[in-house]
């Protein structure tokens, strides 16, 4: 039968409610593997669309988003502090987005939630100075590339700078500033024209400036936010490949699933993977097609 137009409007409305996962899966999954600055904003998005949505006209949707929710805060608790911590080294954002994102979902806990942050982050730092002034084999300090230079000047033009030299030196030491608080009080980037800022190439090319703090950015930011492609979490084929066949052709893999979907047709089988013991481990195993596969005994 043909959809009514009430069901025609609820899978409208269900179609807008997902679009924003779509979106953020495509870009955040598959293999891209974009750097971690982008994480904390497109997973803060996700938060705020569900809290938009627990009191949508269609009661559909309601009911898809209480469960979602639940799950969801779970999943902000842990990982929202690491999110935040990479997303500062984005020098178009800085603390500026954090504190933004924070304040949307609670202004009461905004405040205490920034200055835990840089607490966290002033710690991490610290760990990162210490292995680098005990310069163990183990934490040898990072290549740091030299500033890009234009041509060479005579030096005879700074001669009479003595005196200005003598006083940044000063300065830069009386101030009392680690690498990372300074990086934090400088002003951000102007996003319109940083839109194509490679985030590694910057922290490389600065590293000069920042020293240890351009290596804990480096890590921080090269953190992936999953280690599975998107298309392996929606796809049949981990019902294929298990711990008996990890060592399929991908021709072979299609062609058992074509022919199981054949026999079976799509419907999901429990316990359709077993985990044998070491002592009673059959001496077969039905494959995707039925047929009886002999186990090697070792």
């Amino acid at each position: 039968m043909a959809p009514t137009a009430e069901e025609w409007t609820r899978a409208s409305n269900i179609c807008t409610f997902l679009e924003p996962f779509a979106v953020i899966t495509k870009m955040i999954s598959g293999t891209n593997y974009p750097t971690s600055n982008l994480y904390f904003y497109q997973v803060w998005m996700i938060h705020d669309w569900l809290r938009n949505n627990e009191e949508s006209d269609d009661e559909v949707v309601r009911f898809m988003v209480s469960p979602m929710k639940e799950k969801f805060d779970k999943y902000w608790d842990d990982v929202s502090g690491l999110f935040a911590m990479a997303a500062v080294f984005d020098p178009r954002f800085k603390l500026s987005i954090v504190d933004h994102c924070l304040g949307k979902l609670d202004m009461s806990t905004k405040d205490v939630k920034v200055k835990n942050l840089r607490e966290r982050l002033s710690n991490l730092f610290e760990s990162y100075d210490k292995k680098s002034k005990v310069n163990s084999p183990s934490t040898e300090p990072r290549e740091t590339v030299p500033p890009k230079t234009c041509e060479p000047v005579s030096t005879e033009m700074f001669e009479n700078y003595t005196d200005f030299f003598a006083f940044r030196k000063v300065s830069s030491v009386g101030n009392g500033k680690t690498p990372l608080e300074a990086y934090l009080d400088e002003p951000p980037l102007e996003f319109s024209s940083f839109k194509s800022l490679n985030i590694l190439d910057f922290w490389k090319d600065n590293a000069h400036r920042y020293g240890d703090l351009a290596g804990m950015a480096c890590d921080l930011l090269s953190i992936p936010i999953t280690t599975v492609a998107s298309e392996s979490s929606f796809s049949i084929g981990s019902r294929v490949l298990n711990k008996y066949r990890s060592r399929l052709l991908p021709k072979n893999v299609q062609a058992l699933i074509c022919t199981r979907n054949w026999i079976r047709g799509y419907e999901s089988y429990q316990n359709e993977e077993e985990v044998f013991g070491e002592e009673d481990k059959p001496s077969s195993i039905k494959s995707a097609v039925g047929d009886e596969v002999e186990v090697a005994k070792v």
